[in-house]
């Protein structure tokens, strides 16, 4: 089998199309069987010019995954960890650490992993045959444990024999974590039906039914530190309160949470998606953990970068800069950019944007495009798209309290740092805080007033699923014009800026 193969795969040379075609014909298997056997007899070297880039197996592993069963592919949730972000992981690890034991959980083909040893073997080399001789790979796809096997084996000259692989569910109870071991983990990313009988702990998981969230609290309840990367629904959903609330249970860290507009942090394409839309949207977070007898966890601004700003972004010294200065118990976790820690601190109302509102209609409604990016708009005219909320004012005054507050920086703040999605949930809207201080001035109301006049000026127009949709764009001179009047001289310029300010 092995000659059939190569010669399909490696005659007049390798390419994708070869690839798929010996996938399908022999099966992923028996392709990734030549092909660990090829990297170990050949090297890196030779393998990175005939085959692929050795950093880029796992990307040719999961197109071969898509080639053969996309399904199972997709309902598994396996997305290999670009090196970059592999880095920063390894990097957010070792820091300030003497590693003995070290598990990669998920480690599919082993890109973090790798950077791990390769930092720790650039360090010292005592402490890279220490870990060496206490490493664990856990994984439910054995291929992709061979791979990562066949890589290490490779790149390091270490014996396959003496890694300690297990291939398993790795939420059952029959697997076990060594203790004090120092992990790190993409783990897998679906929705599941149903909570097994063997899994060890169900607590977070039968909550939030997201696969992930189990390996989080497994993880974390195993581990001396973790570095985890995943998508960071798990800090802001009301449904994940259980596992924020075993987080500052069992210790501390820091959460690092990025956008995925306009760069993402999973760079890239998806393999084996089902849509036209083939770019990795995930949101994604990196969470450190320590379990200590401290607790809290310091969280950065949800952090924004274009594609040609990346590597000025994903390193270590960038992103430790981010991360706020309060230490945070995650029952209410705010992203927020510590430039604003002081102001939202002094926000002490009880009152929240629901008390502007009546329980009945009323003739003072502002309509709200309840899709956002870069800024909220509430308009006192009646847009022509989908996806409106109408926000019914009880009187005149609230009407301009609300007004102000939606088209100036306010309830964009707050949606930045409690969400920052697609779309803003309307219970998000209603929940957030109104201001401390007395905003609404009389030339408040008088710019709103203006406002309202020249709303039909600042129509604009996009074409959405072959609709289109209106909206109203102001001009930033409105909303910081807003913001000053309101507030004074806060940086709210921060939050609406499509990269950070280097």
């Amino acid at each position: 089998m092995g000659n059939k193969v190569e010669a399909a795969l490696l005659s007049h040379g390798f390419n994708l199309n070869k690839y798929e075609e010996t996938v399908l014909e022999y099966g992923l298997s028996d392709v990734w069987n030549f092909l660990t056997s090829y990297l170990i007899e050949n090297g890196v070297d030779t393998f990175s010019k005939n085959i692929v880039d050795f950093y880029d197996i796992g990307r040719l592993y999961e197109i071969g995954l898509a080639i053969e069963n996309k399904y199972s592919k997709k309902e598994a949730g396996k997305y290999y960890t670009p090196r970059d972000v592999s880095k920063l992981m390894a990097d957010l690890l070792i820091e300030n650490n003497q590693l003995n034991c070290v598990a990669d959980v998920g480690c599919g083909c082993g890109n973090l992993i790798i950077e791990v040893l390769s930092k720790i073997k650039e360090r010292s080399l005592d402490e890279f045959n220490n870990v060496i001789s206490n490493l664990y790979l856990f994984d439910l796809d054995k291929t992709a444990i061979n791979i990562c096997k066949a890589r290490i084996t490779a790149m390091f000259g270490v014996d396959a024999n003496s890694i300690n692989d297990v291939c398993g569910d790795f939420l059952s109870k029959t697997i076990k974590v060594p203790n004090n071991c120092y992990i790190i983990s993409n783990p897998p990313y679906s929705q599941i039906k149903e909570i097994k009988k063997n899994w060890e702990y169900k607590t977070a998981i039968t909550e939030s039914k997201d696969l992930y969230v189990g390996f989080i609290e497994k993880i974390i309840r195993s581990s001396k530190k973790a570095v985890i990367v995943s998508p960071q629904s798990y800090i802001v959903g009301s449904k994940f309160g259980k596992i924020r609330n075993i987080l500052f249970e069992k210790g501390n860290g820091d959460i690092y949470s990025f956008d995925n507009v306009p760069g993402t942090l999973f760079n890239g394409r998806k393999q084996g998606v089902f849509n036209t839309n083939t770019a990795n949207g995930v949101r994604a977070s990196i969470l450190t953990f320590n379990n200590s007898e401290i607790k809290g966890f310091r969280l950065t601004h949800l952090i924004r970068f274009r594609t040609d700003e990346r590597d000025n972004v994903i390193n270590i010294n960038y992103v430790k800069e981010q991360l706020g200065t309060k230490k945070q118990d995650l029952k209410r976790p705010l992203k927020c950019f510590k430039e604003l820690e002081f102001f939202v601190e002094n926000i002490e109302s009880e009152l929240k944007i629901s008390s502007l509102l009546a329980e009945e209609t009323t003739d003072y409604c502002v309509h709200v495009n309840s899709s956002a990016r870069y800024f909220i708009v509430g308009s006192s005219k009646q847009l022509s798209r989908n996806g409106t909320m109408d926000l019914y004012a009880k009187d005149e005054e609230s009407f301009y309290k609300l007004y102000a507050l939606l088209n100036s920086s306010y309830a964009y703040l707050w949606w930045r740092m409690l969400d920052g999605g697609i779309l803003i949930p309307k219970s998000l809207l209603l929940d957030i805080p109104l201001p401390s201080n007395d905003y609404l001035k009389e030339d408040v109301v008088a710019y709103c007033k203006d406002l309202i006049k020249n709303e039909k000026k600042y129509l604009v127009y996009k074409k959405n699923a072959g609709v289109m949709q209106e909206s109203i764009k102001f001009p930033e001179y409105c909303r910081e014009k807003l913001n000053k009047m309101m507030f004074g001289n806060i940086p709210f310029e921060l939050i609406h800026s499509n990269k950070e300010i280097f």
